[in-house]
């Protein structure tokens, strides 16, 4: 078993936040999927890693976790991502910016993200792959102005699920006919979290809407 160090995507490394936006992330007792790429403010180590008990990381690629159990210090006892599993940049991978990670915590907490981490439109653009993809909402998909239709329309979806921690299961497929909500994204959901489902390796579509000018007069 190696004793892997907990880096900043997985949210817990502090960060400071100066001018930064911030946005507070109401954790559960048990299970929590946490956004991946975050950086967390405004607490200690103390309150974090004497909480968290256990973290798992899923790789679509290969469909297995990798994680363990959680020491005090912040360390892992348990496997690491290969790191020459992903190598093609073009992918949205484990523990970036717009994923999402398993964490357990033994009592409720509040944490605080930096929600400028997620600004990146690099990310909109990143490809899928086969199977089941963690995602969470970041600043950036906020800001582009579309919804998660939109996202997904080079995608074929089988399953959108979200995870609720206050009763430790997920809710309904929100897949119908194809679709998922067409609702606009919205500042209180930078940092929300969920799985897709998608029946093969397809690229997000997350160009911002550019509104056309006005007609001229008749």
């Amino acid at each position: 078993m190696k004793k892997i160090l907990l880096i900043s995507a997985v949210l817990l490394m502090l960060a400071s936040f100066g001018s930064a936006a911030m946005q507070d992330l109401k954790i559960y007792s048990g299970w929590n999927i946490i956004p991946g790429g975050t950086s967390a403010g405004q607490i200690n180590d103390s309150k974090v890693f004497g909480n968290a008990k256990y973290v798992w990381v899923y790789s679509p690629l290969d469909n297995k976790y990798y994680g363990g159990s959680l020491t005090v210090n912040g360390s892992v006892n348990g496997t690491s991502l290969p790191s020459n599993l992903y190598s093609n940049d073009s992918y949205l991978i484990p523990n970036e910016v717009g994923t999402g990670t398993w964490m357990y915590f033994s009592s409720p907490i509040t944490l605080t993200i930096n929600t400028d981490y997620s600004n990146s439109s690099s990310f909109l653009e990143k490809k899928l792959f086969k199977g089941w993809n963690f995602l969470s909402i970041t600043q950036a998909m906020v800001n582009s102005g579309l919804n998660l239709n939109d996202f997904f329309k080079n995608c074929t979806l089988q399953g959108v699920y979200a995870w609720y921690p206050e009763t430790q299961s997920w809710g309904n497929n929100a897949v119908t006919n194809g679709a998922v909500s067409a609702d606009k994204l919205t500042q209180t959901m930078v940092g929300m979290t969920f799985v897709a489902r998608v029946t093969s390796d397809c690229q997000l579509s997350g160009t911002p809407i550019v509104p056309n000018a006005p007609q001229l007069p008749a």
